[in-house]
């Protein structure tokens, strides 16, 4: 196999020892100690100006042992005495130094300080002669000369729309009406302004009703109309549930809107589904928290430009009051620019209301904000401007949010869920829940980059946050002890973060005028106590943490019971379930089953199942109700309390599938398999067919046959080899169902991933 990383290596050599030790070659823990001393090699930090160690010079080294071995090892075979040769071999091995020279770290490559020399060009014979290029010249013998910028551009500043993209060369011209026609000239400044990405077309149109124009294919982005000339009385029509305006379609009266085209430019959502993914989220995956900040133009352009983008935030906040979800929403101080319909919203919600300047956080302008929310630890970031520093003079300030801001902000959060009851992330690695593969890596010095995992020991013995004046709180690390009026910090304390705050618990509609700050401490621990609590810990390479819980009650109960108690405790297990099976034979399914799922199930019992489930204490209580209804290839995957967590979100709706099935699914049927295996074809046919003789498959079925709103998947074959006791190598081919292409995963979300056990947790059981 082919070993690309040091836990690779690792688990090579762990399979190795296994080998060996079950051929009677070498004992395990003999072999190990070899392996430890090649790791611990290769996780030494190198000397100035040498390499580290690399994988190569392990194996390298490796493989000169073993020929050292084969000269000085005359046999394999158990001695008079039963011991194995090697194992006396091997603890000699780190000393030989044809093995040890392999391990020697190698020099890195000396940089010449020198610039290289320029290579020699000649000594200028034929310069300005028949060999010379000579001058680029125009069709009228005038020399080209490099071309300069209008004089309209000299010296004048960079213009860049809201998001901070630059505008268009016609947008900056304008000294002269005749670079471009007006109104072209009026639509580039609104398309500039209205920070437009893509330009799709123009169509110009005198008193012409056009009709409805449908767009599957549409992005998901809002789209802007825009008018060239006059637009005087026109409206554009967009399909909307709640909308007053009816229009007859295909037969069907569908609700929509009139958005006025002809005082401003008028943006608007063009797909269908542009909220169901994200209020199906709040209802389906464990969200918490959420905070919204609608872009500026919601806030600055019409009411109609705005209409969707508020409606959207007015949806998702009723959303999270329903589901019990903490929310906020931020916009402009001046309450004058937020519309009175979500105002009103907010105020039926009796939301908190909280006023604050971003200068108090880092930002290098003011920017009075107001925050909406409703959760009271919020309000302790209501603080205004202190009028002590200077704020920048730039016309167009910053939109982005200032980091303090945003880690004051999570501060506030985690602290009302702690409120709540959350459980508080870990600070040290026995507490924090991690992958044998990670604690692996661990164990060879490794870690990703973004994914360091906790200290063995929490860096700090306690962590303690003063609320005060900022004049009287200390910062940096204390050289000595500090003592305040309750609390004493003692030397050596780091001050970790410090956030300025309002005192907290305030619902006032103005920021509070009294500067104080919340700084986080972090209490040293002394040596003695960082050192016992490190014993306490253990050591990070100990295998047996990454046993699962029901193997460890397995494992414990087979050690602790004797060989004829176990076989009488298996024996009663089965007279008693083939008895029960006997008389649940003729029942029916607990649960409503489809004809579908009836010929599937029909030689199972489903009663005894869920007997045998419930007298384990089996947490998925769904699963037979599930295993009769069919489990549903469209949409949320339901969970089962059983899998590791990790969440994963769906990024298509099911009607958003539904609605592309026609584009798709004459794609898949007009993909040919010219190019591929037909002996792999052949037998994927022949599969499917056996399936469904089985029951399992309808078919098959013509093009004109499938339903409009079927979602059609390609199903390919791949070949897999596995080993025989009898036959030794067999290769099998084995039939795939693409979804992904036919768009049916990506309606699939879920919360629990599935993780199966390899040679790492088989160590760890016999480490056990």
């Amino acid at each position: 196999m082919q070993i690309q990383n040091e836990l690779q290596l690792s688990q090579a050599f762990t399979r190795r020892s296994l080998a060996c030790d079950l051929m009677g070659v070498i004992t395990f823990r003999a072999q190990e100690n070899w392996h430890k001393f090649l790791m611990d090699r290769l996780a030494e930090s190198p000397p100035p100006n040498f390499r580290r160690i690399s994988t190569e010079q392990v194996l390298r080294a490796d493989r000169q042992a073993w020929q050292k071995l084969a000269e000085i090892v005359p046999s394999i075979k158990r001695t008079s005495a039963g011991a194995l040769p090697l194992d006396a071999a091997f603890p000699t091995l780190p000393t030989e130094g044809s093995i040890s020279f392999y391990l020697l770290p190698t020099r890195l490559q000396e940089l010449d300080d020198k610039p290289p020399r320029k290579p020699w060009k000649g000594n200028g014979k034929g310069k300005d002669q028949k060999g010379d290029r000579g001058t680029k010249r125009d069709s009228e013998g005038k020399e080209k000369s490099t071309p300069e910028l209008p004089d309209a551009l000299k010296d004048m500043p960079l213009r860049t729309t809201s998001k901070g993209k630059r505008m268009c060369w016609s947008y900056n011209i304008k000294v002269d009406d005749r670079v471009m026609p007006p109104p072209l000239k009026e639509v580039t400044c609104d398309i500039c302004r209205s920070d437009v990405e893509r330009l799709f077309g123009l169509l110009p149109t005198e008193d012409a009703l056009t009709a409805v124009h449908k767009d599957s294919k549409n992005g998901k982005f809002p789209n802007a109309a825009l008018p060239i000339t006059t637009f005087d009385q026109g409206q554009i029509w967009i399909e909307n549930p709640e909308g007053k305006h009816l229009m007859q379609i295909d037969g069907e009266t569908v609700a929509g809107e009139l958005l006025p085209v002809h005082r401003k430019p008028v943006i608007f959502d063009a797909w269908r589904l542009s909220l169901q993914l994200l209020l199906g989220m709040l209802k389906q995956q464990p969200v918490v928290a959420v905070h919204l900040s609608p872009p500026i133009h919601a806030w600055h352009n019409s009411e109609a430009a705005a209409t969707s983008t508020i409606k959207a935030a007015e949806a998702v906040v009723r959303a999270c009051c329903e589901e019990g979800i903490l929310w906020s929403i931020s916009g402009p101080a001046n309450l004058k620019l937020w519309p009175q319909h979500l105002l009103a919203t907010l105020a039926e919600l009796c939301a908190h209301q909280t006023s604050l300047d971003l200068c108090m956080f880092g930002a290098g302008w003011k920017l009075p904000t107001c925050v909406f929310h409703s959760y009271s630890r919020l309000s302790s970031l209501g603080v205004s401007c202190s009028e002590n520093h200077s704020h920048c003079t730039r016309l167009e300030p910053k939109l982005v949010l200032p980091p303090l801001f945003c880690a004051a902000f999570v501060e506030c959060l985690l602290k009302q869920l702690f409120d709540l009851g959350a459980q508080a992330p870990a600070r040290c690695l026995p507490d924090q829940h991690i992958s044998l593969s990670r604690a692996a890596a661990l164990m060879v010095g490794k870690q990703p980059k973004g994914k360091r995992l906790k200290p063995l020991v929490a860096e700090f013995r306690n962590l303690v946050t003063l609320q005060g004046d900022p004049d009287v709180l200390p910062l940096g690390k204390l050289a000595s002890q500090w003592e305040g009026c309750n609390h004493k910090l003692p030397a050596g304390t780091k001050c970790i973060r410090s956030v300025p705050t309002s005192g907290g618990g305030s619902q006032d509609l103005s920021a509070a005028s009294i500067s104080s700050v919340d700084r986080t401490y972090g209490i040293p621990w002394s040596p003695t106590e960082f050192r016992s609590e490190a014993f306490k810990q253990g050591h990070p390479k100990r295998l047996e943490c990454g046993v699962p819980d029901p193997l460890k009650v397995v494992v414990d109960k087979i050690v602790s019971t004797s060989y004829a108690d176990i076989a009488k405790d298996r024996t009663q297990a089965m007279r008693k379930w083939l008895l029960r099976a006997c008389e649940l034979k003729d029942l029916e399914p607990p649960f409503p089953t489809p004809d579908h799922c009836r010929d599937v199930l029909k030689n199972k019992s489903m009663p005894l199942f869920a007997e045998m489930l419930e007298a384990a204490n089996y947490p998925d209580k769904d699963l037979v109700k599930t295993m009769c209804s069919g489990f549903d290839l469209l949409g949320q995957i339901p969970a089962s309390g059983v899998l590791p967590e990790k969440h994963m979100d769906a990024l298509l709706t099911i009607d958003e599938v539904r609605s592309l099935t026609p584009e798709v699914r004459s794609a898949i049927l007009h993909q040919r398999d010219d190019g591929k295996d037909l002996e792999i074809l052949t037998a994927v046919h022949k599969l499917t067919l056996e399936e469904r003789d089985r029951g399992w498959l309808r078919g098959p079925l013509k093009s004109s046959e499938i339903p409009s709103d079927s979602v059609v998947t390609r199903r390919f074959g791949i070949k897999q080899s596995s080993t025989d006791v009898d036959k030794g190598k067999v290769t099998k081919i084995r039939p795939i169902d693409d979804y992904t292409q036919s768009l049916a995963n990506l309606t699939c979300g879920s919360t629990e991933t599935i993780s199966p056990h390899g040679v790492d947790v088989i160590c760890a059981g016999i480490s056990y």
